[in-house]
């Protein structure tokens, strides 16, 4: 599989967040948290994949241009509505936070509220590294390149170069 971004379906792209997805598998690297306009874009997007099946890898690189506010954790009840939204589409959903401290803790609890109350009938983890996250993925998404490695990192490489070319 190759390096080129242009192999990758792109479903969000400005300077807080890339998506995309090939082969079953959506991999989004996030600079800031999801909420109002840009969750709904990011569900509209996830959408449009139509078929479901898949899995999500999702990557959380907070960015100080973007920076967490006393009040993230208020779009709680979006997040519910939005992850129940859109949950039937996939078999499991995966989060990687790429920083540490008192931010990776909160975004846990944060996560782990959000999937208890919404209770998707997918399987949902929090990983500290994206290769473990990927591996988990790949078991139990559907054949294909779905469950190839390459295909997450191609992925993450793609959503990667094109946040890099807006920094």
């Amino acid at each position: 599989m190759g390096d080129d971004a242009a192999e990758a379906d792109v479903l969000v792209d400005d300077p807080r967040r890339c998506a995309c997805a090939q082969g079953g598998v959506v991999v989004s690297i996030h600079r800031a948290l999801l909420d109002g306009p840009a969750l709904s874009a990011f569900a509209e997007s996830v959408e449009s994949v139509a078929p479901e099946g898949l899995v999500l890898l999702t990557i959380f690189r907070l960015d100080p241009r973007y920076p967490l506010t006393p009040s993230f954790d208020t779009a709680i009840p979006e997040l519910v509505a939005t992850l129940r939204r859109i949950e039937r589409r996939f078999t499991a959903i995966a989060a990687v936070p790429e920083f540490g401290g008192v931010r990776r803790a909160s975004l846990r609890v944060v996560s782990r509220a959000v999937w208890t109350l919404a209770q998707p009938r997918c399987e949902q983890a929090i990983f500290d590294r994206m290769t473990d996250a990927a591996r988990w993925l790949g078991e139990r998404a559907p054949d294909g390149p779905a469950r190839d490695l390459a295909t997450y990192f191609h992925l993450y490489r793609a959503a990667d170069a094109r946040l890099r070319a807006r920094a």
